[in-house]
């Protein structure tokens, strides 16, 4: 199939060398470069999702909460990164936060267990509530629910608990 011609290398004492050779390498080394920084490869698996999109209400004795500041943080441990970003909620108390993903090619190519705590703090007339406590065991979106999106109700006069079934601590309930 391959025509491997053989030529005398100039450099040496007549040795015979195949001249396509290094020509492989160069498309070998060029095609995973391509894959490695591919859009659909980093979908694969390069890009960790660290805290998947939530959506919330924040409520007072049943009522919505509007213009409640509510924060949010996670730690990428695999680099150390603290992430933190924060929301105001709108005039029916609902806030969204987006998804939070980074980069990572060794914990894709490493067996690292992934440990991504996430914390979602409410502030509401000079007290602060806790509303989300995890500890995220995995890259995957949805994945501190096992497939279901983050929707929460945050009622500030509920008690901080652990649900037991999923591990999430806070006064925030799952819808």
């Amino acid at each position: 199939m391959f025509n491997w011609l053989q030529v005398t290398d100039p450099h040496t004492t007549g040795a015979k060398v195949n001249p396509n050779k290094q020509w492989h390498l160069h498309f070998l080394v060029s095609i995973f470069l391509c894959i490695l920084f591919s859009t659909e490869v980093s979908a694969m698996g390069f890009n960790k999702v660290l805290f998947s999109k939530v959506h919330g209400i924040v409520l007072n004795h049943g009522k919505p909460v509007p213009n409640v500041a509510v924060n949010r943080t996670c730690n990428f441990g695999a680099t150390d990164e603290d992430i933190n970003d924060s929301t105001i909620t709108d005039n029916n108390g609902e806030f969204n936060f987006p998804l939070i993903t980074r980069f990572s090619f060794l914990t894709t190519v490493l067996p690292i267990q992934p440990d991504v705590p996430q914390r979602i703090e409410i502030k509401y007339e000079g007290k602060e509530y806790l509303a989300w406590m995890f500890l995220k065991g995995n890259y995957a979106e949805n994945g501190e629910l096992k497939g279901k999106p983050i929707d929460l109700i945050c009622e500030l006069t509920a008690e901080v608990t652990r649900n037991a079934e999923t591990g999430v601590g806070g006064l925030c309930r799952v819808k």
